[in-house]
Formats: structure tokens, sequence, C-alpha cells
């Protein structure tokens, strides 16, 4: 079957691209799955003139009547001529996008009529593209590094290619240990339905139930952001209130976030902070028994904007759409209750939570429902809704 170009007639003697390229891809996909097929044939390879020295040297294809090629009469590649290289590529990559999990193994389909695809050889680059504000064109190569099949793929088969990235270049994927979330830290819910679908380049996944929990909407991003937004109803006095993740303590080094710091805060003890960029190494001082380390590491944060969790499975961030929610990180030791007095004040069992209201801090000797109104439990009234975005990996 014959590609002819497409292009009208024009009355310009320079050629241009006539999109022979066009639709190449859709019969070649046919001719690749057919069991029988007979070929196929370029008309034509160059763009044919003739120069005329009675019109100053100018080329004259005759309008649209002259062969018009994928090369111009100079040989000068155009359009179509890249569409043909791709289309028709010995070795092939599957993957049209790389999935949230890339590791650095892809699936290449040989597709030489003769040739073992392990005897060629493949390289890739790390690309970083220019932003809007920086002038020109083009990008900057971050890393780049050659290898090769690691076993035979004849003619007609696909197989495994792994690029060796280094660790610090694989995407991260969402194989995070941030598990059994979000769960009421208050409250009770039962699970009654889950349904998922895409939506443009994003997919979502919406989750209902009976009880005080209301809904619960995961949006997984094209750029690997995750989105979660919940809601649910909830009233009567709490010690706190919102919900919670569990994350395993032995994972965590160190936190960065921007918010109130750079010591954690009490409901009846929020006074005294600093809205900064704060970075806190991890720790596991218990107030009154050691180790003595301050800031202590694990407890109640307020005014948090952003955090990031340096991990041993790779950094956590979270970004909190709204200024009313209180973090938690980790869940705090306190000294024996004859040695802590009225100084142990409850948390939810949680590696990270955000909370409506948290509670308030007593003394040695005084209660803290008897310390002042800001220390007594919050009155939960009614409907709260939370919004935070997640990002697993640099």
């Amino acid at each position: 079957m014959p590609f002819r170009d497409s292009t009208s007639a024009h009355s310009s003697s320079r050629r241009t691209d006539g999109g022979a390229g066009s639709g190449l891809e859709d019969y070649w996909n046919v001719l690749l799955k057919s069991k029988v097929r007979g070929g196929a044939f370029l008309w034509t390879f160059v763009d044919e003139a003739v120069k005329r020295v009675d019109l100053d040297g100018r080329l004259d294809g005759r309008g649209n009547l002259a062969p018009d090629g994928i090369l111009g009469p100079y040989r000068e590649k155009e359009a179509s001529y890249f569409t043909y290289k791709e289309v028709w590529s010995p070795v092939v990559v599957a993957e049209r996008k790389l999935p949230v999990d890339f590791n650095g193994t892809l699936t290449i389909e040989n597709r030489y009529d003769f040739l073992d695809a392990q005897k060629c050889g493949f390289s890739w680059q790390l690309r970083k593209f220019r932003r809007p504000d920086q002038a020109g064109s083009g990008f900057e190569v971050l890393a780049r590094a050659s290898t090769k099949l690691s076993a035979p793929l004849p003619p007609g088969v696909q197989g495994r290619l792994k690029l060796g990235l280094p660790k610090e270049l694989q995407r991260a994927g969402k194989s995070f240990s941030l598990v059994n979330g979000p769960r009421l830290a208050a409250g009770q819910a039962t699970l009654t339905g889950i349904e998922h679908r895409a939506q443009g380049p994003d997919h979502l996944v919406t989750a209902t139930y009976s009880g005080n929990m209301k809904s619960v909407r995961w949006r997984v991003r094209s750029n690997d952001w995750v989105q979660l937004d919940y809601a649910y109803n909830l009233s009567g006095p709490q010690d706190f209130f919102g919900v919670s993740f569990d994350y395993p303590e032995a994972n965590v080094k160190k936190m960065t976030w921007l918010g109130g710091g750079p010591y954690r805060v009490w409901n009846n003890r929020r006074m005294g902070e600093t809205f900064n960029v704060w970075e806190n190494q991890y720790n596991n001082s218990v107030t009154g028994a050691g180790p003595w380390i301050y800031p202590e590491f694990k407890g109640y944060f307020d005014q948090v904007r952003w955090v990031r969790l340096e991990t041993s499975e790779g950094p956590i961030t979270a970004i909190i759409q709204q200024d009313d929610l209180f973090l938690q990180i980790l869940t705090p030791q306190f000294p024996d209750k004859k040695l802590a007095g009225l100084t142990s004040p409850p948390f939810p069992s949680a590696g990270i939570s955000f909370l409506h209201a948290i509670p308030g801090m007593g003394s040695k000797f005084i209660s803290s429902e008897n310390s002042g109104p800001q220390a007594r439990k919050t009155i939960a009234a009614g409907d709260y809704q939370g919004s935070v975005s997640f990002y697993f990996g640099k």
C-alpha cells in the first residue's frame, strides 16, 4: 500500500512536508498484527524539483504535482522523516509513560527480522528541561550511562532492559509504610463502599462510611502527588479528634517543617512559638527522665504548612491545605505516673495525625481539666473536613 502525500496544491515553488508520516503508525500497527501482509513502500524519498535557470535558480516543483518526499530537495530532514524513523524503529520501548513505581527497568520489543537485540547497545540520559523563566531552549543532562541486555532477545520477542539507574534517580513509588489510615482518632467508622475511576490524567479512589467518618477521597495526580480529602462528623467533649496513620518510629530520622516551632505544643501552651522553617533530628527524649535532648522530637505541632519526614524508606512530604489543623508526629513516651503526676496528656496511638483538636497539659498537682479553660476538653460540634497532599520520595 503506498503512503502518498496529502498536501493540497500551492503556488510556492518551495516544497513543504506533505504529511507522508500522517497515519503511518495506524497502518504499521495493522501490518504488525496481521498474519498475512505484503509490505509497504514509501512514496517518495525526496522532494523532486527542477532548478529554473530562467527564474534565478529557483526550484520548481510545479506546485503539488512533483513528488513530495520526507527530505527536501537538498536532503533537508522534514517532520515526517522523524515519524518514519520512530515508527520503523527496530527496537521499541513499550512504555509510553513511566509507571509510578518505575525502578529503571523497561519493556522492549525486538522488531528486527534476524538480529538478536542483545547485540545492540542502549544509552539513557536524565534530562532537566528549562523552565519558562529561563532563557533559551533545550535541556541539561544530569546523568547518563550505557547498558546492554543481560539475556538474548530474538526477533519478535519482548524482554526487559535494566537501565542501571543510580538509586537516587529511581522513582520511589508508593512503597512506604504509611498505613492504617486515614482513620478517626476519635469516633467510629465502618467502610460501606469504595470506587475508583479516572478523571483526566488523575485517578480517584473514593471511600464512604457509616458512623462518624463520612468520606475519604484520594486523588493520585499525574505528577505523583497524592491528595487526601476527608470529611467526618463528631460532637461532644473530646481530648483530641482528627485522622491518624501508622508509621514505624524506627524508620524516622529527621523532620523539617514550616510552622510553629521548634518545640511541641499543648492546647494550653501555644504561646512562645516562632513561625519559621525548622529542622529537628529524631530523639526519644522523655521530659524529666532523659535523655535530655531538646527540643523533643515527638508530639503536637501547630501552624504547620508543610512537613518533610526523612525516613529509611525515603522522604515523605505533606502539605497541609488549611490552617486549622495540628500535626502529630509519633507518640511520645512519658515517665511513670509516680514521676509524671498529671503531666502525661493523651495521644492517639499513631505515627502521623492531622487533628482539629489536641489536649492541654496539667501539672504535677493539678489536672489539665482544672488548670484553665484552654486545658479543658474540646467540644466537637458537627462537620469537619481536611485536605493534605503527599509526595513519597525525592
